[in-house]
Parts: C-alpha cells; structure tokens; sequence
C-alpha cells in the first residue's frame, strides 16, 4: 500500500521549505546553485544519515530509510524492507539463500525517487530518469529563470508540464508504467527573499490531475 503520496509529500515539502527558509541566512545558500542543491539534499556523496530532506522525512515516517546518491538519483526513500530469500551456493556448491544485510540499501521497492534540477532547461533530463526505473511517487524539483515577468513564469511552469506529458506518454509507449504510480513536479522561485512554490501532479500515464498547482 501506497504511504506516501504525491498530497502527503507535498505537505511534507512545504513545512521542509519553511523550515529551510525560517531565517534570511537561506539567501547565502540561493546564491549558488551547488550551495543551494547541498543545503537540501548534503554534500554531493552517497549518504543515508546526512542529508536535510532524507532526516526531515525519516523523522516523520516509521522505518523510513533514504539514500542520496543512489546510482543515476539524487535521493530514494524506502519504507520497505530489503530483498530477501536471495539464492546462493553453500559451500558445499548446494543451493542456499541468504537475507542481505540490514545495513544495506536494497529495498524491493522505492516509495521515493527525487529529482533535485536548478537549471530548468535541463531539467527534463531529471524527467526521462523518473520515468526509466519502478517507483511509486516520483518527484522533481526545479526553478523558474531569474527576472521574469508573471507571463514568462507561467509559461516556463506550462512547458515543464508538457514535458511531463510527453517523456512519460513516450516512456509509456515501450513500457507501460505502474497503475499505482504518481509523479509530482514542483517549481520554486524567489520573490521578495521568499520562496514560492507551484507544483502539479500526475497519474502514471502522464496525465496532470486538474485544478492543482500550474
């Protein structure tokens, strides 16, 4: 059963934003974009105990865990438990199996998989990512251009969700996603030394759930 869904995350990343941004100190990190990406998911190196928005969510799931870094993603989270029953051969050359290590990070589903693009152009790189690998909720944040006008704005949020659309009805097309599913695109800029937020949400055949978001 789904626990974290596209409305649950999105809960969930707004008082994260809140929280990064209580004090004007945020503006220092907003100014570079490595600073920035760092002071959201921790330095650029595989972790599963050190990164903001990782500990912000384990702290509000049970048995939550994350690892950033993983392979071709920023950030996965799992609630579930890793692949077990894994055959081997004994020393005797006999078929056995084995539980993988408790420590290890091989869980048998993502809950999980986050994007993390400041440039926006190329974000829909993060996109065909998402769409590549099984998840259950996947996620991209990313950031209008610097110095638009409210039109400019609009249509830089209606060409990402366009580009949802179509990487995912093309992914779709060689290999159909699961029913279950979602995607959640989250848009950011700065206004005023505030951060604002749109997002949109999507089924797994790409299509935007109506009346939410950009």
């Amino acid at each position: 059963m789904k626990v974290i869904t596209a409305d649950i995350f999105l809960n969930h990343w707004f008082a994260f934003s809140n929280q990064l941004t209580a004090n004007a100190a945020w503006l220092n990190h907003w100014r570079s974009s490595t600073a920035w990406s760092n002071y959201i998911l921790g330095t650029k190196r595989s972790s599963s105990d050190s990164s903001p928005i990782g500990e912000y969510f384990r702290k509000h799931f049970n048995n939550l865990r994350y690892r950033t870094e993983d392979g071709l993603y920023d950030l996965t989270m799992a609630l579930g438990e890793n692949y077990k029953s894994i055959p081997t051969l004994d020393k005797n050359y006999q078929l056995t199996a084995f539980d993988s290590n408790e420590k290890d990070y091989y869980p048998s589903v993502y809950d999980v998989l986050f994007e993390h693009e400041n440039e926006i152009y190329y974000s829909w790189h993060e996109v065909a990512k998402l769409a590549y690998v099984r998840g259950l909720l996947k996620v991209l944040v990313t950031y209008n251009s610097d110095n638009l006008d409210d039109q400019q704005i609009k249509n830089e949020n209606e060409m990402m969700v366009e580009t949802f659309t179509t990487i995912i009805e093309q992914s779709n097309a060689n290999f159909a996603d699961n029913n279950q599913t979602e995607y959640l695109l989250l848009i950011g800029r700065q206004a005023n030394d505030k951060l604002i937020w749109t997002h949109k949400i999507f089924d797994d055949s790409g299509k935007p759930r109506e009346k939410n978001g950009c």
